[in-house]
């Protein structure tokens, strides 16, 4: 049951956390989360020239800093094209990373080029020191522009992939995910998983609710986000509350994007991609009446000349 609810939220929950309107001319450096009062995670990231993530690291200290814990780290990797080709997870033990995971991109869709067939890699939890072994295979049928739109995640049983979750996801006119159903068959056990969300005037999530069906039972819990902007329209914090009345609360702290690394396109370049462009103010802008400056154009910054 943990495992499959595990994998069920997961999931659903892959809502990308700065892809986000509004703050297309900086990029996030790193976001602290105080947890219960009494402690702290770090995330710090890292980029390429082109403006890709390709590292993350995270590190866990109580609120008074007299402890901090290194916990592990997440790396990426891109092909020429700029598309994901596989990550690695790592915990952070005895003062040397130890591999856990890793997620391999085996197949892109034809029309547009996202990856929309991957597989999952991870150590088995009665042989931890072993080696990674292939547990999950998710492939992705329907592309909302550039989102995942339908997939169906299958696990390795007996050397055979069985089928165990199909999830579908619905979006705005900003393309902001606002609803995913998932619908699971795991060892005979059915289960309907419901996630909802709202968004602010930057794109940014102001409630979010999961509906859980199991064995006759519903189950529901809701999250409400409270968030707070500095000028330049970037997330400064985030204060999240949940049913029970426990908040977490979320800083944001950035950088303003450079110019190195940029791709360059000419105008008529631009109007033929089937992408979404945004300025650097994160408004939406009709690529064929885009003038000369800086973009934002399928996740890369582009100047128009």
């Amino acid at each position: 049951m943990k495992k499959l609810l595990t994998m069920l939220f997961g999931a659903m929950c892959a809502v990308g956390a700065f892809a986000q309107a509004g703050v297309a001319g900086f990029q996030v450096d790193s976001m602290i989360t105080e947890i219960k009062g009494d402690r702290m995670m770090k995330a710090i990231y890292e980029y390429n020239s082109a403006g890709l993530m390709t590292a993350e690291y995270s590190y866990s200290y109580l609120s008074d800093k007299d402890k901090t814990q290194l916990i592990g780290r997440n790396l990426y990797f891109y092909n020429e094209d700029g598309k994901p080709t596989y990550d690695e997870s790592y915990d952070y033990e005895d003062g040397q990373y130890v591999l856990t995971g890793r997620t391999e991109c085996i197949k892109y869709n034809e029309e547009n080029g996202q990856p929309c067939e991957y597989i999952f890699y991870e150590r088995s939890e009665d042989d931890p020191t072993g080696e990674l072994k292939p547990t999950r295979r998710v492939i992705v049928h329907k592309f909302h522009n550039f989102c995942d739109e339908d997939e169906e995640t299958y696990e390795l049983q007996d050397g055979e992939w069985v089928l165990v979750i199909t999830n579908h996801y619905e979006f705005d006119e900003w393309d902001n995910k606002i609803k995913a159903i998932a619908q699971a068959l795991y060892e005979g056990m059915q289960m309907e998983m419901e996630m909802n969300w709202t968004y602010d005037s930057h794109h940014n999530m102001t409630s979010a609710s999961t509906t859980t069906k199991v064995m006759g039972m519903e189950f529901t819990t809701n999250n409400t986000y409270v968030n707070t902007y500095d000028d330049n329209g970037c997330l400064v914090t985030q204060v999240t509350t949940v049913d029970s009345g426990e908040e977490t609360t979320s800083h944001y702290f950035w950088s303003r994007i450079g110019t190195t690394g940029l791709n360059s396109l000419k105008n008529e370049a631009l109007e033929s991609l089937n992408k979404v462009v945004y300025d650097l103010l994160g408004r939406k802008v009709n690529a064929r009446s885009a003038r000369k400056g800086m973009y934002v154009v399928g996740g890369k910054k582009m100047v128009v000349k």
